[in-house]
């Protein structure tokens, strides 16, 4: 019958995190809000370990261009959301698997409604800041747990991926800039003392050496504002290299599949930053954000 058939298939993983471990998994509801390159690679393995209660949050569709990195999707799901392209693909192999495909864009006003249902864990998968901050103020204001992934593109180094707290982290402009927004956010909404600097993320401490790429030469006049999909996101590509938002997602899912069974790993220390460094990256930020 269908429990033999899935007892089988998680048998691997429950050998690995204990019969507990793997009821309490096989139990959890996990939210994964943004399914690109690194949350489907993320909301997958969860699945595959025996996640039986997913939420996958994105306003996206699958382009041709997001093919080089997004997990399950295929050229047969171009122009389709994120959202069902991976459901469709997890519903393959883990029927017993509910997945709650939400295709709209996280926002402040949406929060309550897309987070509802007290889930175990929330991933943040989100590349663009302003949406970031919003949903990392509300997983910090409520006490959700939380795991969020830095920047994976214009990087290329496995071996510098790490796991740290929010405070830790180094050679990341994004997080540079998401604290000091999200410090502003929480001053507006008058909750300073919301601790957001223990915050758990996946980040990777290699210098970047490219850049955004120019907006094509038809375009390049014209008001950004006026090109996105929607307001206020970002208009401008960044390079990617397909296998490093794979293994940020692998390993974002890795920490929250041991988390939830009761198995947590101590990941390695990460680097930190001399203090020079720190005093003139400060000083550096603070000019740009004048």
């Amino acid at each position: 019958d269908e429990d033999a058939l899935v007892r089988e298939q998680v048998s691997r993983n429950e050998q690995f995190l204990g019969t507990d471990g793997q009821r309490n998994l096989e139990n959890a509801f996990v939210v994964v809000v943004g399914v690109g390159g690194v949350g489907s690679h993320c909301a997958h393995f969860l699945a595959r370990a025996g996640v039986r209660r997913l939420r996958v949050v994105d306003f996206d569709n699958v382009t041709l261009s997001s093919l080089n990195r997004h997990a399950v999707a295929g050229r047969e799901d171009v122009g389709t959301p994120k959202t069902a392209a991976l459901a469709r693909h997890i519903h393959r192999f883990a029927p017993h698997c509910q997945v709650d495909c939400r295709a709209e864009m996280f926002t402040e006003e949406r929060a309550a409604d897309l987070l509802e249902g007290s889930p175990a864990f929330v991933v943040d998968c989100i590349d663009d800041r302003n949406t970031k901050v919003a949903l990392l103020a509300f997983c910090c204001i409520n006490k959700i747990p939380l795991l969020s992934s830095m920047a994976a593109g214009a990087k290329a180094d496995p071996t510098k991926v790490h796991f740290a707290q929010f405070r830790d982290v180094v050679q990341d402009p994004l997080a540079a800039r998401l604290r000091w927004n999200l410090k502003q956010y929480l001053k507006d909404a008058k909750a300073e003392a919301v601790d957001f600097d223990s915050i758990e993320v996946v980040y990777s401490s290699e210098k970047s050496h490219m850049k955004l790429l120019p907006l094509d030469a038809e375009v390049a006049g014209e008001d950004p504002s006026e090109l996105g999909t929607v307001p206020n996101f970002r208009v401008r590509v960044v390079p990617v290299l397909g296998t490093m938002p794979a293994i940020f997602g692998m390993a974002m899912a890795a920490r929250v599949i041991t988390n939830l069974a009761g198995k947590p790993f101590a990941p390695a220390p990460a680097p930190t930053m001399k203090h020079n460094a720190v005093h003139k990256y400060r000083q550096k930020l603070q000019t740009r954000m004048a």
